[in-house]
């Protein structure tokens, strides 16, 4: 009705079965940090599910931040 295209009320997108994630941004890491110790610093924080290091793209350095996504 109206012409609006129903999701089945989740408002989120996602199906209910689809365990939900939730990413930290940490800025202003060391350059010398790694995943490991990343996920060993942060392991009392909840489960991890991943640690990602982005790279600049043009010299391949860090960029001194951290993306940690915590699984739920």
């Amino acid at each position: 009705p109206g012409g609006r295209a129903s999701n089945g009320g989740d408002r989120g997108g996602r199906s209910a079965d689809v365990p939900s994630k939730t990413t930290v941004v940490v800025r202003n890491i060391s350059f010398d940090s790694t995943a490991d110790s990343l996920k060993t610093a942060f392991a009392a924080a909840g489960a991890i599910a991943n640690v990602r290091l982005p790279t600049h793209a043009d010299t391949g350095k860090p960029r001194g931040i951290a993306l940690i996504e915590f699984s739920s």
